[in-house]
């Protein structure tokens, strides 16, 4: 049952206060329904003023400061090996500029998740919040990865859209 599973979202910032109240507010606006959400913040900014910005105004949020920019991967791996070690069944990575068409289509994804236990790593459709379009490298790499069976192109036009479609990148 998804309420039963301890899901992990790490946020990883650097100077992006203008965009915490969406990114980092969503999972607080009771659109999750009995989930056992944690929010982690990985701050790569030089200052403390992005950290006391989030601890302030979502003091349930962990937040780990690094003092210096670590990159997007190297703070995500901050970000799970924590996760990890509190037991966290799922884990979402985010940009602290990225956030879901609405916080309870992450049910979605563990659903889709639970229902193919041969993907390990799943990642929704990235698209542009301005205009809706499918972000241009990821609708790249989609177009490299159809084939015959998972050409999601042909299924969204056809209304046919699968649950996954198999790629070489996320």
């Amino acid at each position: 049952m998804i309420s039963e599973k301890k899901i992990s979202i790490i946020i990883v910032t650097y100077q992006g206060q203008k965009w915490y109240d969406r990114s980092i507010g969503e999972w607080f606006s009771g659109n999750i329904d009995n989930l056992n959400v944690n929010v982690v913040v990985v701050d790569n900014s030089p200052t403390e003023d992005d950290a006391n910005y989030i601890k302030g105004k979502y003091p349930k949020v962990h937040v780990i400061r690094t003092g210096e920019n670590l990159g997007f991967a190297k703070a995500n791996n901050l970000g799970l090996r924590y996760a990890l070690d509190h037991g966290a069944d799922y884990v979402l990575l985010l940009n602290h500029d990225a956030w879901f068409r609405k916080p309870s289509d992450l049910v979605e994804m563990i659903r889709i998740s639970e229902a193919h236990p041969e993907y390990w790593i799943l990642s929704p459709l990235q698209v542009y919040a301005s205009s809706g379009r499918i972000e241009r490298e990821t609708e790249r790499h989609l177009e490299r990865s159809s084939t015959s069976k998972y050409d999601w192109l042909t299924d969204a036009y056809r209304g046919t859209l699968q649950d996954v479609y198999p790629s070489e990148y996320l």
